[in-house]
């Protein structure tokens, strides 16, 4: 079981380096009043901690 979700996990890290390093220019970012420019390789893994961090509060909160 556990080996699926190390599949996923290596699939999701290379994808997510392939799309990083084919947008290396900085992206404008708004969040409420401020404005951030940063690159996609630093924004994505960002988002998608967040991302992980958001559902795994969810999860124990089912718990």
């Amino acid at each position: 079981m556990k080996s699926w979700k190390k599949t996923i996990f290596i699939v999701i890290g290379v994808l997510l380096l392939i799309i990083s390093f084919q947008n290396l220019d900085p992206l404008p970012f708004r969040l409420l009043f401020w404005k951030v420019k940063m690159r996609p390789i630093v924004l994505l893994p960002l988002i998608l901690l967040i991302g992980f961090f958001a559902g795994h509060l969810a999860r124990k909160k089912r718990s």
